[in-house]
Parts: structure tokens; C-alpha cells; sequence
């Protein structure tokens, strides 16, 4: 004897219990032959006549599910409720509707007429009648004899419903394309963000260090170094502040430990201190550049030099700084008009470098043109550290043969102030990392970048905030 014939006759027993009030014992019939059949019926399901299961195994019906006539399921069907409903919380299976092996049928929702469900579909609203409901979740393929449009090429049969499996992965196949492409692009983007990153890196903070020892005033002057404590310390305290306050950072109030941006000031009060301590002239310049370039590849060693006193960093571009120093013993020198074989041989060492960063800049890290890290900390060698500084030096003298010995008036002005953009623009961009979804952007951040690049200038090279920052500093500036 088939097991839906006993699991349904003990159901209808069941059923007139449960109609009674007696839950208990219509749990205990119910839940015995569950065991014994593999059906479960909720002795509350009404079911009709020529209610029919094949191969009933797993098969679910739930509390509040009222089936028709005629009805035919097929293994591990489940007429089961969302958990989201109260009161009717389960389905309503209309007359001559078959529902095939394995699907799920959920929630308060109504199967029309002579309809039927695909096997291993996911049925959570309602269907019409006259319908044929294949995939997860259950879409109407077939409503009285007439395909719908949204699949065209559906056998509608119970042999060749469509795989929603299969559609799945064609639909993460062509995603998965469409993301490869975009992510091509991506990267094609980043490497070319990267080479040029990379490219000025080397050689425009070595260029910071000389220009500042070239503008060096305190040469002759034992305590001019000393202007540059006083904004050390406003800044670096308001930018503490501001980490604390605008960006939700821990606030330490400490003064060895730059930051970000400070570390250059905090490196300029060192490089003063030695210049005023030992001045250099054209005799001694040779040597003394000579041995800060050997204790700039020689403290890479130690892994006890870093952060502190911003000491790396200080060390390594040290003999640029002397190299600006020294410059201003040959007047000659910085005046003089290059001749044309000498631009022409610059113009070659320029393309030549620029070649080599482009052949070796997928292996660089930037943490190395940072030099803030010793070789271990920083997974790089001597070697390396010497090359880029005999790189930095090489595109430094090739600038200053390209660029034109004249005055540009807006650019001229732009040199004279650029304490308060140096001072101001840390805030600016630290904020907009924070709130930097548009800017962040690949196809507008180039565009972007400039428009906010040539509005902080104007800004902060403005005469109002040039006021301000004589206010708070008004020793360090002349007027002008």
C-alpha cells in the first residue's frame, strides 16, 4: 500500500479531532504516521477528494493549507508558511493543480486552477489560474496555453522546464565579464596614477630639501632656526586637535612625533641647527655633502631611527638641504644661462630616468621614496636607496638646466607665500579623504583634483589669509 493512502487516511482521522478541540490527540496521530510514512500533514490542512502524492517522501503541508480536488504532489514538496504571517499563513491550492518534486510553495498565497509548478521552484505569490511556474523565485512561464514573454524559449513540459540553476550562472557569467572589463580599466587607470606618483616622488621632496637650504637665511644667523619652533608647536598642536575632533582620532598631545606634515618643519629646525652650528662654505660644503650622503644610507641600517624626531626622513634628505646650502657660495652658478648641448643632454638623462622608473616601478614601494622606515622595516636594500638618491640628484640638476631663468610674476608670487599653503593645506585634504566619494571618483578625479588644487592656492595665497598667518607669525614674514 502506497504511504500517502495511510498518511492520508490517518490525516482525515486527525482532522476530525482537531475539529473537535482535541489538539493532542490529533498531534499524536499525525506525528506517528510522520514517522512511519514520511509525510507530514498538520492535522488542521483541509484537503479535498482525489488528493493524490507519488513517492511521498518529505512531503510538508502546513496548518492553515486548504487544498482542492484533484490535486497531485510529488516528492518533498513543501506547502509551508514565510514565518512572517499570522492567522491563514499557508497556501491555498485551487482544483487540478500538480506541484512537482522538491518545490516549495510559501506563505498565504492561492494557486490557481489547473495550474502547475515546476519541480524545485520557490512559489512565495500568488498564481493564476491556468499557469505554469518554473525557477526561484517562481515565474509564470506559460498562462492558458500561451508563453509568457519574459522567457521565449521554454519547452513547457515537465521533462524540459528550464534550469534556474543554469540561468544563474549565465547571468554571473556576463556580470562577472562586465566586472572583468571594468576592473581592466580600473587598473590600467591605477598604473598610470601610480607611475607618475611614483615618478615625482622621487625626486620632489629631495627638490623641497634644496630649495629650502638655496632659501635658507639663517646661514649667518645662529638663532633664526628658532622661528621655526613657534609654528612647530601652533600647528602641530591645532592639527592633533583636529585629528581628535574633525576626524575622530585619538588626541595625544605630543611634540616627537610629527604629524603627517609636520615632520618637514620639525626637519627643517634640525637642518637649521647644524648649518648655524657648522657653517658651510665652498671649502668644507664638498666633504660635509659628501659624509651626510654616506649617513643617509648608513641609518637605514638601524631599526631604532623611524618616526621619532621624524630622524629617517631628517637624515636622508639632509644632504639635499646642504646641496641648496652650498649652491648659494656659486652665484655664478644659479645665474648663469645654460648652453644648448647642456639642456639637450638634460632633456636625455630626464626621458633616461623616467624610462627606468617605468620599467621598475611595478616592484617599487612607495614606502621606499618615503624614507621614513629602515631597509628591514621597509623590505628594501641599500642599493635601492642609492639609486634613487643618485636619481633624485640627476633629475634635480636636469630640472634646473630645463627650467627658464626668468620671472613670472604670478609664479614669483606663489614662491613667496608658500608657508601658509604648506601650513593650511594638510586640513583641507585630510578632510576631503574623509568625504571624498565624489572626488574619489576615477572619471572625474583628475578634473577634480586640479579644480581643487588651483582653488587652494587662491585661497590660501590670498591676501586676507596672509594677514592672518602674519598675525600669528609676524616675525617670520617681511612684508613684501
Amino acid at each position: 500500500m502506497y504511504p500517502y493512502v495511510k498518511a492520508l487516511y490517518w490525516h482525515r482521522v486527525a482532522h476530525e479531532l482537531y475539529k473537535k478541540g482535541e489538539f493532542y490527540k490529533a498531534r499524536k496521530i499525525s506525528q506517528k504516521w510522520a514517522r512511519k510514512t514520511g509525510i507530514e500533514i498538520h492535522p488542521g490542512a483541509q484537503i479535498g477528494e482525489g488528493f493524490f502524492i507519488d513517492h511521498g517522501h518529505g512531503v510538508v503541508i502546513g496548518e492553515t493549507t486548504i487544498i482542492g480536488n484533484n490535486v497531485t504532489l510529488y516528492q518533498g514538496v513543501t506547502l509551508g508558511g514565510t514565518g512572517n504571517e499570522t492567522g491563514k499563513r499557508h497556501p491555498t491550492i485551487e482544483d487540478n493543480v500538480m506541484i512537482s518534486s522538491g518545490a516549495k510553495v510559501l506563505g498565504s498565497i492561492t494557486i490557481g486552477k489547473n495550474s502547475k509548478i515546476g519541480a524545485g521552484s520557490v512559489v512565495v505569490s500568488d498564481v493564476p489560474p491556468n499557469s505554469t511556474v518554473v525557477g526561484v523565485p517562481g515565474k509564470v512561464v506559460k498562462q492558458d496555453g500561451e508563453r509568457v514573454n519574459r522567457i521565449q524559449s521554454i519547452v513547457l513540459d515537465q521533462i524540459d522546464l528550464p534550469n534556474p540553476v543554469d540561468m544563474d550562472i549565465e547571468k554571473l557569467a556576463r556580470e562577472n565579464a562586465e566586472l572583468r572589463q571594468a576592473l581592466e580599466t580600473f587598473i590600467i587607470h591605477y598604473q598610470n596614477s601610480e607611475f607618475v606618483y611614483r615618478w615625482i616622488y622621487i625626486f620632489h621632496m629631495p627638490g623641497f630639501a634644496l630649495l629650502s637650504g638655496l632659501c635658507w637665511s639663517g646661514v649667518k644667523d645662529g638663532r633664526v632656526w628658532k622661528k621655526l619652533i613657534y609654528p612647530y608647536v601652533i600647528f602641530q598642536t591645532l592639527y592633533l586637535i583636529f585629528q581628535h575632533v574633525v576626524l575622530n582620532g585619538d588626541f595625544i598631545l605630543q611634540y616627537t612625533t610629527p604629524y603627517w606634515l609636520m615632520w618637514y618643519l620639525l626637519a627643517l629646525i634640525q637642518w637649521g641647527m647644524f648649518v648655524s652650528t657648522i657653517p658651510i662654505s665652498k671649502k668644507n660644503g664638498g666633504i660635509i655633502i659628501i659624509c651626510s650622503f654616506i649617513i643617509a644610507l648608513l641609518c637605514g641600517f638601524d631599526d631604532t631611527i623611524g618616526y621619532y624626531f621624524s630622524l629617517s626622513r631628517t637624515l636622508v634628505l639632509f644632504p639635499f638641504f646642504l646641496c641648496g646650502v652650498w649652491l648659494r657660495e656659486f652665484p655664478e652658478f644659479l645665474i648663469a644661462e645654460p648652453k644648448r648641448w647642456m639642456r639637450v643632454l638634460s632633456g636625455a638623462c630626464v626621458i633616461g630616468c623616467t624610462a627606468i622608473v617605468w620599467h621598475y616601478y611595478g616592484q617599487m614601494q612607495n614606502n621606499w621614496l618615503y624614507n621614513s622606515l629602515s631597509y628591514h622595516s621597509a623590505g628594501y636594500s641599500v642599493w635601492i636607496r642609492l639609486g634613487i638618491l643618485i636619481m633624485a640628484m640627476i633629475l634635480l640638476i636636469c630640472l634646473f638646466v630645463l627650467i627658464p631663468n626668468m620671472c613670472i610674476k604670478g609664479v614669483s608670487y606663489l614662491g613667496q607665500n608658500t608657508m601658509p599653503v604648506f601650513l593650511l593645506h594638510g586640513f583641507i585634504v585630510k578632510w576631503m579623504g574623509m568625504h571624498g566619494e565624489f572626488w574619489n571618483k576615477p572619471h572625474c578625479r583628475a578634473i577634480v583634483l586640479l579644480a581643487v588644487t588651483v582653488a587652494i592656492l587662491v585661497v590660501l595665497t590670498s591676501p586676507l589669509i596672509i594677514k592672518i598667518m602674519r598675525l600669528l607669525m609676524g616675525w617670520f614674514y617681511k612684508k613684501k
